[in-house]
């Protein structure tokens, strides 16, 4: 009796695993952790667009933006991303997608061929070290003098209305 109690939960368990790795899998029950608010000045991050060209950080000095880093082999970015990729088509903020994967070839199979504007690549061990940033995915907003005003860590529905009025206000 004890072993099929057993054998129910394990398999509770891996459905529910299983489900929370599908690319249309909604977003987890457990809410992610609250935005802490920061005052540090973002760090310098250097980054591949797909088309080759460079650029980095300190360019988008001026107006605010949201930085947010990804990988493709990260469940949890696969999930979130695409609520991501529409704010940044919304206009709302700017948004800097930073994949940390080790090449292209994983980021463009990941969109179908064809990467959106502000998906771009960065060195992850860089970004560990000036950033801080141990688990993905996790964003920081950025505002116009260049100082990281908010970090946001674990996933997230960034179509949530809380979340965008958060945005709106750290834009002003």
């Amino acid at each position: 009796m004890l072993l099929a109690i057993q054998g129910l939960l394990v398999g509770g368990y891996l459905l529910i695993e299983r489900a929370s790795e599908e690319p249309g899998a909604s977003f987890p029950a457990v809410p992610a952790p609250r935005p802490k608010r920061m005052d540090r000045e973002a760090p310098k991050l250097d980054y591949r667009r797909a088309d080759g060209s460079t650029g980095q950080l300190a360019a988008h000095r001026g107006k605010p933006l949201l930085l947010h880093f990804w990988a493709t082999w990260c469940p949890p970015c696969r999930r979130e991303l695409p609520s991501l990729v529409e704010l940044a088509e919304s206009g709302s903020v700017a948004v800097l997608m930073v994949s940390l994967d080790p090449d292209w070839a994983a980021v463009r199979q990941f969109f179908g061929g064809r990467v959106p504007p502000g998906v771009v690549l960065s060195d992850a061990a860089d970004v560990e070290q000036r950033f801080a940033t141990h688990v993905l995915p996790e964003s920081f907003f950025v505002d116009a003098a260049g100082t990281m005003r908010w970090r946001f860590r674990g996933e997230r529905n960034w179509q949530d209305d809380g979340l965008r009025a958060l945005l709106r206000r750290s834009t002003r």
